[in-house]
Order: C-alpha cells, then structure tokens, then sequence
C-alpha cells in the first residue's frame, strides 16, 4: 500500500481508537494487554488496573472494536495493512474506507460467517 494510503488509513484509526475513548487520545503504538502474572512494579500495576477498568467501562463489543483498531495499526507499521487474514489477497480500499480495521475481504467474510451460521447451536439447559 501506498504511503499516502497508509497514512490515511493511520489518522482514520487513530480517530476511531479516540473516538472509543482509550483515555489518552494520542496513543500511537500503546497497546492494551494483560499480564498473567503479579506485576513486577508500581507503574505496572497502575497499568494493569487501568485497562482491567477500561475493559469493563468499555463493554465486550467496544473492547473488541479497540483490539482490531489497534492490530490495524500495528499492520500499518509492518507494511501488511489491508491484507485478508484468511486468502491473503488485498482489501479492496473501498472496503477499508468504510471498515479501517476490517481484517477480512467480503469474500472471506461472507464465507466465514455462513460457516458460523452452520455450526449447530448448544441448547440452553
């Protein structure tokens, strides 16, 4: 993808990942992660809190929003922006206008989520 493209596309996210409201409105590259383990510092800690408070202001649909927003942009930064998880083929940028953080061609999605309406459902006990 072009440079100018990728730049675009850079400032789209970065408004929609404010837009959900990450707190700081300018966190380029921060990313939001879970540790497993009791958390070595202070600061650490502080940040962990922080985003265990963030996920459950922000609900699951919002949190999920954020985490393709945020691997988009770390896709910008690996020049493989815009790239079919599933074919491999690029997205067309109609389709990246409208969905910046679209992880799959309609093609692809289309095909996954007929896959997922198959699947039988558990009943409720």
């Amino acid at each position: 993808m072009k440079q100018d493209k990728s730049d675009f596309f850079l400032k789209k996210l970065l408004e929609i990942k404010t837009s959900i409201g990450d707190g700081s409105g300018t966190k380029k590259s921060g990313k939001i992660e879970f540790s497993s383990g009791p958390a070595p510092d202070i600061s650490d800690e502080a940040v962990e809190t922080y985003t265990k408070d963030l996920r459950m202001n922000l609900g699951e649909q919002e949190w999920q929003k954020l985490k393709l927003v945020e691997a988009a942009i770390e896709n910008i930064e690996n020049n493989c922006y815009g790239i079919c998880e599933e074919c491999e083929a690029p997205i067309p940028t109609a389709r990246l206008e409208v969905i910046p953080f679209a992880t799959h061609c309609v093609k692809c999605l289309s095909k996954l989520e007929e896959e997922k309406r198959r699947v039988p459902q558990e009943p409720l006990i």
